[in-house]
């Protein structure tokens, strides 16, 4: 999931605490992948969380203010 920059080290410290967003992850095939270098850096692997309600709002509201500045 892609999280607000400003909240991306919260999510990472939320998730490590609480088995949650993280950027690493390994596949059943065993290979390994960090999502921020492909994905770029708001980008996170995650279980859900509470806090993802917010996160997902704070990217709707700074996308749909985008669009209506265009």
């Amino acid at each position: 999931m892609r999280v607000p920059g400003a909240l991306v080290s919260a999510a990472i410290a939320a998730g490590a605490i609480a088995a949650g967003a993280k950027t690493q992850t390994k596949w059943s095939g065993g290979k390994s992948m960090d999502i921020q270098p492909d994905l770029g850096e708001d980008g996170v692997f995650g279980r859900w969380r509470v806090d993802r309600v917010a996160w997902c709002r704070s990217l709707y509201d700074r996308f749909h203010s985008a669009a209506d500045s265009v």
